[in-house]
């Protein structure tokens, strides 16, 4: 989980999903990850 963390922070594909009990979580924090970015630069 913190592989998959890192990569949402840096904003890197994200590695192997496969064993997390519900992988669409991680999708879901990049998703918004990428959403407050975007906010932040339009700022």
């Amino acid at each position: 989980m913190r592989r998959l963390l890192r990569d949402v922070a840096y904003n890197r594909p994200l590695g192997d999903t496969a064993t997390l009990a519900d992988p669409s979580a991680v999708e879901e924090i990049a998703r918004r990850g990428r959403e407050l970015a975007a906010a932040g630069e339009e700022e």
